[in-house]
C-alpha cells in the first residue's frame, strides 16, 4: 500500500501536481512508519525532499534529506547507493542557493560512495552535479575537466544522449573561459 501511495506521488509529480504528490508521499511515508519499514521510510523522504525542493522550499527538502541519509545503513550497499544519491540532492539544494563549495564537497563525498561500489552510473551523476557546480561557481576549468570525466565514464557505458549534453557544457564553458581571460 505505501508503494502505491508512492507510484501516486510519482505520477503526481510527472503531471506538474506537486501540492497533490505531496499528500501522497505523505500518506506513504505515514504507512512506512507504522510498518517500522525504515527502507521505505527513506525512500519516501527522499520523495519528499525532492518535492520540497522542486518548490523551492529548501529547508524543508534539507531536512527531509537528512533525515533519509541518517536512516541510511551504511553496511548495504543497496542503502550505500541511497546515501550517495541523497548526498547529490543535498548538493543541488546548496547549488542551488549558490553555496557552491558545499555543493561540491557533497558531490565529491556522493563520487567517493559511488567509485567504491564501482557504480559508473553514480559516478557519472556526481560528477555531472559537480561540473555544473564548478560552472556556476566561475571554475570553467574544472568545470570543463569534470565534464570530460563524465563523457570518458558515460563512453564506457554507452551513454551517448547524456555524452552530447555534457559537451555542450564544456563548450559553454569555454567560450565563458575565453570572454574573461
Amino acid at each position: 500500500i505505501s508503494d502505491a501511495w508512492l507510484a501516486a506521488a510519482n505520477m503526481a509529480i510527472g503531471q506538474g501536481a506537486i501540492p497533490a504528490a505531496a499528500i501522497f508521499a505523505q500518506k506513504s511515508a505515514a504507512l512506512a512508519l507504522l510498518l517500522e519499514d525504515d527502507k521505505a521510510v527513506r525512500t519516501v523522504l527522499q520523495y519528499r525532499a525532492s518535492i520540497a525542493l522542486n518548490q523551492s522550499d529548501y529547508p524543508q527538502a534539507m531536512r527531509f534529506y537528512q533525515q533519509a541519509l541518517d536512516l541510511c545503513n551504511t553496511t548495504l550497499s543497496d542503502d550505500q547507493k541511497a546515501a550517495a544519491a541523497i548526498l547529490n540532492g543535498m548538493g543541488l539544494i546548496a547549488k542551488d542557493q549558490g553555496d557552491y563549495e558545499r555543493a561540491l564537497a557533497l558531490h565529491e563525498r556522493s563520487h567517493t560512495i559511488y567509485a567504491q561500489l564501482d557504480y559508473q552510473i553514480g559516478m557519472a551523476r556526481s560528477l555531472t552535479y559537480s561540473s555544473i557546480a564548478a560552472y556556476w561557481q566561475g571554475n570553467f576549468h574544472q568545470a570543463i575537466d569534470l565534464a570530460q570525466q563524465v563523457i570518458t565514464l558515460q563512453q564506457g557505458i554507452g551513454d551517448v544522449i547524456s555524452i552530447s549534453y555534457r559537451r555542450e557544457i564544456m563548450a559553454v564553458a569555454l567560450v565563458k573561459m575565453r570572454r574573461f581571460a
